[in-house]
Parts: C-alpha cells; sequence; structure tokens
C-alpha cells in the first residue's frame, strides 16, 4: 500500500504494524531538498502520535 501524505500516513497507522515511505521523501529530496526533513518529521508524528517521553537507559 502506497502512503503519499501524513495524513493517509495517521489513518493507516492504527491498522499496521509497519509503514514505508520512499516516494514522497524521494520526490521531495528531488525537487525541494530543504522541505524533505519537515515532511519527513510529519511522517514520523503522523504514524506516531503519542511518542514516549521517558528517559531510555
Amino acid at each position: 500500500m502506497g502512503i503519499s501524505t501524513p495524513d493517509l500516513a495517521a489513518h493507516v497507522a492504527p491498522l499496521v504494524d509497519a509503514v514505508v515511505v520512499g516516494t514522497p521523501v524521494v520526490r521531495a529530496l528531488a525537487t525541494e531538498p530543504g522541505q524533505a526533513p519537515a515532511l519527513t518529521a510529519a511522517f514520523a508524528q503522523a504514524l506516531n502520535p503519542n511518542p514516549v517521553t521517558e528517559p531510555r537507559a
């Protein structure tokens, strides 16, 4: 299944164990490299809306 936006990733996240995001990030790197970090972060936030905030050993 292709996931093209962070919003779609957020919708499928509860239903799947993993999501591969490739084309949107590669497209951002090829067309607007400065936007790739923000896009990657948006996907990460969408897939993990409640990150662990406890320090890890």
